[in-house]
């Protein structure tokens, strides 16, 4: 008896450890018998898939998974082992990339006896390639612009000399005149396009301080708040972060967020809401700034970051590819929600010091 009570709190003990083991890992685990229930579902899967873990137990998996990924399990059923990638949304709207594996259980007598899905979240090492390839596109336009601007600063300081020159040889001609001030206009026009191209592509020189981000944004939002209220723009304003501090350059955070800010207004041609609000935690300060505006597409969201691409007539493309330098020599992160017709927000990381 002692000995059959021995062996029941060891197995006890084994099935505890199992469950705790299966319950921790980060990948997620879903289990089905011979008959297709499923008798185990850890919570990373349940956080993955957005199901309930104990709530699915003794249930069918076309009861509980999405229709997508019931179609490709039946689809390779038959194999041992099948490995696919799906891109799945979850309930904040937020898209994440999923690595599934099924793998065939097999029973003593070398039998199926169900199916163990896997499911591991690939967003971050995805975010992390487009990153890579955003840099990587960035050094291409940067080794461009500094063979291609000067050479282009030459001959345009030419064609403006002697417009200029032409204009004083013929100040009787009113025609003349103003053709000559547009070609200067143009002329300098191509000369701030070839300024901001260097500015992007030159290495950052930063004057790092400890830097207060509440009162930085008071102050920029004080810039532009006389052009918001011009169109009609109501300014909100809500800082929690107090005294909390980053290591930054004050002129270049400041540029970043007057940018923001400008972005955001130019989206309200009729007049909206332009809000700004910080929170923190122990390792980031965490910045919103949201507007009411047209919003932009979602098949261009993705983009908006890209050197040259711009959704303005008259814009360069270079802002937010700016602002994204910006952030990235200050060690943080910059992401865009945006929905057409209700708005876009745009959100900063910076780490606390």
């Amino acid at each position: 008896i002692q000995n059959y009570k021995g062996s029941q709190r060891r197995l006890k003990s084994i099935h505890s450890f199992t469950d705790t083991l299966v319950a921790s890992l980060p990948l997620g685990l879903i289990a089905t018998t011979e008959e297709g229930l499923i008798k185990a579902c850890n919570p990373s899967a349940a956080q993955m898939l957005n199901i309930e873990a104990y709530g699915c137990l003794d249930r069918e998996l076309s009861e509980v998974l999405d229709s997508k990924i019931l179609e490709d399990l039946k689809l390779h059923q038959q194999k041992e082992i099948h490995r696919w990638e799906m891109a799945t949304s979850i309930e904040s709207g937020m898209e994440r990339n999923l690595l599934f594996t099924r793998v065939k259980i097999e029973n003593e007598d070398e039998q199926a006896g169900g199916v163990m899905l896997l499911v591991q979240d690939l967003s971050h090492i995805r975010h992390l390639e487009d990153q890579l390839q955003r840099a990587e596109q960035e050094a291409v336009v940067g080794r461009m612009a500094a063979g291609v601007a000067h050479e282009l600063r030459n001959p345009l300081s030419s064609v403006k000399g002697l417009t200029l020159l032409l204009k004083s040889r013929f100040k009787d001609d009113l025609s003349t005149q103003e053709t000559a001030d547009l070609m200067v206009e143009q002329v300098e026009r191509l000369d701030r396009s070839i300024s901001e191209l260097l500015d992007y592509a030159r290495p950052s020189q930063t004057s790092k301080s400890m830097v207060g981000v509440d009162e930085l944004l008071a102050k920029a939002v004080m810039l532009v708040r006389s052009d918001a209220e011009t169109q009609r723009i109501a300014v909100e304003e809500h800082f929690g972060c107090g005294t909390t501090t980053t290591e930054g350059d004050r002129d270049k955070l400041t540029q970043l967020f007057l940018n923001l800010f400008l972005n955001a207004i130019q989206a309200m041609e009729d007049g909206g809401r332009l809000s700004v609000s910080t929170r923190c935690n122990q390792e980031e300060i965490i910045i919103e700034i949201s507007d009411s505006g047209c919003g932009i597409p979602s098949e261009l969201v993705e983009k908006v970051f890209e050197p040259y691409f711009t959704t303005k007539q008259d814009g360069t493309g270079l802002g937010l590819a700016m602002s994204t330098k910006i952030v990235q020599d200050h060690h943080g992160r910059m992401t865009l929600e945006s929905r057409e017709k209700v708005g876009t927000t745009v959100t900063v990381r910076l780490p606390v010091h």
